[in-house]
């Protein structure tokens, strides 16, 4: 008989806490009468060419560091143009735990132009609020493969909601992203400081010449009147 994971409970309970929520809608997700700070989840991206890797860093903020509440657990879906953007891979970090050491739960759901990344922590509710020392803090990596020219956004919102140490609701936020998509023909048209510098450089020179060969000009003129 093959050994069930200790971990698969709690991700289904997610995954089933993520289906009935769906009909919520909505980037934001608060529970009713909670008192506690709103987790907002941010996506930052960067700049590439076409055919290029970029970036984008998803984090959360807006909790307090080291003290209740940290976060615990979050099911986030990440959206995106597949004619523009080809996502690559995805890159856990840890503020949840340790995954290696069996701390931590973490799962990615790929789909046509989206991304669910869930994670658990199965860490003491003490051990997990001492973990969390900044704000904010990186959840995960994406790495895309950029296909078009342009500014393409990269959507997130909260499949449900994310929940504290102890498993308590929190309220939650969720912040679009963007990537920059340039054209390396236009980017090589355009001089860069250096070749800028070098360019007036040598106008300074020519210039200077200029001048030399006139006054000697009329150096030479005027001796030749006298």
């Amino acid at each position: 008989m093959k050994k069930v994971s200790p971990y698969l409970p709690f991700v289904l309970a997610l995954l089933l806490s993520t289906v009935s929520a769906a009909s919520e809608g909505g980037k934001d997700v608060k529970p009713r009468g909670a008192a506690a700070p709103t987790v907002e989840f941010q996506a930052d991206g960067g700049s590439t060419t076409v055919g290029g890797t970029v970036q984008v860093r998803v984090e959360a903020t807006g909790l307090p560091t080291g003290v209740s509440p940290a976060l615990g657990a979050y099911d986030l879906q990440v959206g995106f143009d597949p004619a523009n953007l080809t996502l690559n891979s995805i890159s856990f970090a840890e503020p949840l735990g340790n995954e290696a050491g069996g701390e931590v739960v973490h799962q990615d759901f790929p789909g046509v132009g989206t991304l669910d990344a869930v994670a658990v922590s199965l860490l003491l509710p003490a051990d997990l609020v001492s973990l969390q020392q900044d704000n904010p803090f990186l959840l995960f990596t994406l790495t895309f493969e950029a296909l078009a020219t342009g500014t393409h956004p990269v959507t997130l919102a909260a499949n449900a909601s994310p929940s504290d140490e102890n498993g308590n609701s929190l309220p939650s936020q969720a912040m679009d992203g963007q990537v920059q998509v340039l054209d390396l023909a236009e980017i090589q048209e355009i001089p860069t400081l250096s070749e800028w510098g070098l360019l007036l450089l040598s106008a300074l020179l020519l210039g200077a010449g200029l001048m030399r060969m006139r006054q000697r000009g009329n150096i030479g003129n005027t001796r030749g009147g006298l």
